[in-house]
Order: C-alpha cells, then sequence, then structure tokens
C-alpha cells in the first residue's frame, strides 16, 4: 500500500493485493514428479461519487443543501485451467465452465432461431 495516499488510491490498492492466483489457489503443488500452477482469471471494479443540492431559494423557505457520496467495488477469481509440469512435457487442462457452454448454446439457438424468423418473413413477402 502507499503510506499518505488519498482514500481511491488506497481503496484500489487494496483490492489489487487482495485477488490472484496465490490468494485464491496457493503455489504451485508438487505431487510426485508432477508439478500442478494453477492458472486464475481475475477481475475488478469499482467506482465512486460524489453530488450536492439545493432544495431551492423563495419567499419564505429556508435554503437546504444535500451533500451525499460513496463508493464501492468488488473482484472475482475463478479457476481457468491448470498447468501440469511433468518429466514428458508441460500441458494445459483446461477447466471447463459447463454453465458457460449451456448460455453459449442458448444465445446461438436463440439467435439462430430469430434469424431464420426473420428470413422467413422476407420470403414470405417476396411472394
Amino acid at each position: 500500500m502507499t503510506p499518505g495516499a488519498d482514500p481511491v488510491t488506497l481503496f484500489f490498492d487494496a483490492m489489487t493485493s487482495a485477488i490472484g492466483v496465490n490468494t485464491v489457489f496457493g503455489e504451485p503443488v508438487k505431487a510426485g514428479e508432477r508439478v500442478l500452477i494453477p492458472v486464475a482469471e481475475t477481475s475488478m471494479g469499482g467506482g465512486v461519487g460524489y453530488g450536492r443540492g439545493t432544495d431551492g431559494e423563495g419567499e419564505g423557505r429556508a435554503v437546504r443543501v444535500g451533500i451525499g457520496g460513496g463508493g464501492g467495488g468488488g473482484a472475482t477469481t475463478r479457476a481457468v485451467a491448470v498447468i501440469v509440469a511433468e518429466p514428458g512435457g508441460v500441458t494445459v487442462r483446461p477447466i471447463v465452465d459447463v454453465g458457460k457452454l449451456a448460455l453459449a448454446g442458448l444465445a446461438n439457438a436463440v439467435g439462430l432461431w430469430k434469424g431464420a424468423m426473420t428470413f422467413a418473413k422476407a420470403m414470405r413477402k417476396r411472394r
């Protein structure tokens, strides 16, 4: 962390140090003659905001000023593969996310259906 830095810099420094392969999965593991090295995908995001406004001025009205601010962030890390180093060579074994595959298949099916319906409608108009 950066000593004496502004709060936003401190926030992002803390987020950056909190995510990563070593944080979630630990060091590479030696199993016999094999060394297993975890591979992860990490992402983070955050934001801050500030605002103020007045209720207005007028005869018989007190001026009220509202001030507010806030911030937040989040980070995710997920396993994507394992690198296996052994005397016979090095291989990468991906970790398949079945949920993402199902979602991609569904999105493709909807796109194909919509394309087929648009094509059928265009063909009917040509008659």
